[in-house]
């Protein structure tokens, strides 16, 4: 029997290089083993048998019992199998396990296999069309469909991948296919065109999403945040709130008939509401944990677990005015462990889909919203134009780092939705115990993002993947300070701060493409016995098109800001500062000339100082509300301020008009331990006319690119 005839098992497994595989296996329907039929023919008698009439009957004898086998076998195949002859997946509940999908029939009250899938995590169903799935083990998006129509045979294909998340929750818009995916881990909403392979991350700042429901219908999504919230919002992510507080919510699923949202509360017992959150009834109370709920054809179906040897069990009653009727248990006993239900049936696909020419107009990704619109978005890392429709990249954002994430916005505060630059990517130091924030910097051009801890310093990508890599390792009595990148060179500054005080302190830099090996001095300094830190180099800015560098210099109970010019010469004072002891003290206005620095943080406001480059026409901004502040940036009008849980703009001359801008929605969603303004804007200024740009400038191991060209 031909392979294809007969796909009965579909294995998605992952390889040792994270790629899933597909396994096909063959296997009579009654799982007994094939048997071969031995023909004896007497030795007399063979001459009789080779005549040609004779061999002309036996071969048409043959062809005939061979089709007789084959139409039975595939027959018998089908028996007890969740398929019907039209290829689509059967009306009534779809169930999995860790490696199979079912199907439930309710009229008939039996479980019938459809195919095996390893590693199942979560999945949706498409108006009976096919499966769409996530792998526990891998980060894809897999669906699974009737190959050709024909009901022995499955289509495997591939989504999406993206190893820098882990897709838990799946829904699906049956008005246009868009897939929405939810990242429990990275805190997150992703929608996806399975078509285009365009994607966004529609929300992120989220609270431990584990589940999203849709209806396409009125535009609307609800995520559940395992204990703790259910929110409702806009399917292209606008107008997002919580609807219901709770801190033992779980499972979800929705009635689109009676527009109500059902949840399960206390894990034991199940609640419903209206769309706002209003009309809270108990719907049915339990005594067993309930893991998955589904509605279908006016039943609500919902799902107990395993517990030790006895398998789990569906649990099924009529719906009737937000009642539970008559509710019935319905063993499975053929199939075990069950994990989720969803119902497979036709959607409302006579729905307007205005999607569904060019696109609906919009250059990457079409989604449904509030009552049968359309809204136009971009892929991630770009934004979209004035028009609304067409789509540029994104070159102005802020880059910060909340726990071990590395995380980009959008510089807009009008926006809540589709506002990320790139996948949270995950990072890791090996000490930060000298101070309590991460140095980094980022080449826009290249898409390098360089960071230090106290003893590396280390390059990553962001907007693609790649590997965590070592750029330079100091040197063992020295802990690094901070770091800066030089975009026209690039030249890579840093701090070293001396352990010992036989040892001086020292202002360090090499080329990122040349190799750490070759390492100059650019200054060096005094090692204070008492406290450790006389003129040592701390918080570093550089503004590369007029070679002048900015740096910090412990001295005493006072800090100095001081300049010199980028290969170590020109040294000025510029003024004394308060000792504050924090990261990002410094940052530079490039479209003012200005060097702006945190002058003193207190309990409920912080105080920012702003001057020439000279040092003169000194001024002071206090913002009001923001405590404890470690790291500050200028773009355009804005000054951007954080503190550990919150990131603020206001106004950088007025200090007026605080607004947070990062996190979004929830609060306390880890410690932030650097940011700064990332723009275009600025490190595109002068790469044209970079003397230092070809061939190294003609120079043997340095360039310097300004304030005129110098070699080293």
């Amino acid at each position: 029997m031909d392979t294809d005839e007969r796909w009965d098992n579909v294995n998605v497994l992952t390889n040792s290089d994270g790629d899933l595989e597909i396994n096909n296996s063959i296997h009579d329907t009654d799982g007994s083993k094939a048997f071969g039929i031995k023909s004896y023919i007497p030795k007399r008698s063979s001459q009789k048998y080779l005549r040609p009439i004779y061999i002309a009957s036996g071969i048409a004898a043959f062809i005939i019992i061979v089709i007789i086998i084959i139409t039975v076998s595939v027959t018998g195949s089908n028996r007890g199998k969740g398929t019907d002859s039209s290829g689509l997946l059967p009306h009534g509940l779809i169930l999995h396990n860790n490696d199979s999908f079912w199907s439930y029939d309710i009229k008939n009250d039996k479980a019938a296999f459809l195919f095996n899938v390893a590693s199942i995590n979560y999945f949706d169903v498409f108006s009976r069309k096919m499966i769409i799935l996530s792998a526990t083990d891998a980060s894809k998006i897999i669906s699974l469909s009737h190959k050709n129509s024909n009901p022995i045979q499955k289509n495997t294909s591939f989504i999406f991948e993206e190893r820098r998340i882990k897709p838990q929750g799946i829904a699906i818009d049956f008005i246009t296919g868009n897939i929405y995916v939810v990242d429990e881990i990275s805190e997150l909403v992703v929608v996806i065109n399975p078509q285009s392979k365009n994607y966004n991350i529609l929300l992120s700042d989220l609270k431990k999403p584990r589940e999203i429901v849709l209806d396409p219908v009125q535009g609307l999504m609800f995520i559940c945040q395992v204990s703790d919230s259910i929110l409702k919002g806009n399917m292209d992510g606008t107008s997002l709130k919580k609807i219901v507080q709770n801190s033992e919510i779980s499972a979800i699923t929705l009635d689109r008939k009676t527009r109500r949202v059902y949840w399960v509360q206390d894990f034991i017992s199940i609640e419903s509401s209206d769309y706002e959150g209003n009309d809270r009834k108990l719907f049915f109370a339990d005594s067993v944990v309930i893991v998955s709920l589904a509605i279908l054809d006016n039943q609500f179906f919902w799902l107990w677990p395993n517990y030790g040897h006895i398998n789990a069990t569906l649990w099924s009653c009529q719906l009737h005015n937000d009642t539970c009727e008559e509710h019935v248990m319905h063993k499975l006993d053929s199939f075990h462990n069950a994990k989720h239900i969803k119902p497979s049936m036709y959607q409302n696909e006579d729905s307007p889909n205005l999607c569904k020419v060019n696109n609906g107009g919009c250059e990457h990704l079409c989604l449904t919203t509030r009552d049968g619109g359309r809204s136009c978005a971009c892929k991630l890392g770009w934004q979209l134009n004035p028009d609304r429709k067409t789509c540029r990249l994104v070159t102005d954002f802020i880059i910060y780092v909340v726990d071990d994430l590395i995380r980009g916005r959008i510089v807009d505060n009008t926006k809540t939705a589709l506002i990320d630059v790139f996948w949270p990517t995950l990072y890791s130091v090996e000490s930060v115990k000298t101070k309590g924030t991460i140095d980094f910097d980022y080449d826009l051009t290249n898409d390098n993002f360089y960071f230090s801890d106290d003893v590396q310093i280390c390059q990553i990508k962001l907007r693609s993947q790649s590997n965590q890599t070592v750029l330079m390792q100091n040197e063992l009595f020295y802990t690094i300070e901070d770091l800066a990148y030089d975009w026209l060179t690039g030249n890579m500054y840093y701090s070293l701060r001396s352990k010992l005080h036989s040892r001086r302190h020292y202002l360090m830099m090499f080329n990122v493409d040349r190799g750490s090996e070759h390492k100059k001095v650019i200054a060096n300094f005094l090692y204070d016995s008492v406290f450790g830190l006389q003129a040592c180099p701390y918080a570093l800015a550089l503004y590369p098109t007029k070679g002048f560098l900015f740096y910090t210099a412990g001295e005493d109970t006072q800090r100095s800001i001081q300049r010199m010019t980028m290969n170590g010469t020109k040294l000025t004072q510029i003024f004394q500062i308060p000792y504050v002891h924090e990261h990002r003290l410094i940052t530079l206005d490039y479209e003012k000339d200005k060097v702006y620095w945190i002058y003193s943080t207190e309990d409920s406001f912080t105080k920012v100082k702003y001057a020439d480059f000279d040092g003169n026409n000194e001024k002071i901004i206090v913002i009001d509300s923001m405590r404890m502040a470690r790291t500050i940036s200028v773009h355009h009008q804005w000054l951007y301020v954080s503190n550990d849980s919150s990131i603020w703009r206001v106004h950088k001359e007025t200090g007026l008009g605080l607004v947070r801008i990062i996190p979004t929605y929830e609060d306390d969603r880890g410690k932030i331990v650097g940011a700064r303004i990332i723009s275009s804007s600025v490190q595109a200024t002068g790469l044209e006319n970079n003397p230092c740009a070809i061939n190294n400038g003609g120079c043997e191991r340095f360039c310097f690119a300004a304030p005129k060209k110098t070699c080293d």
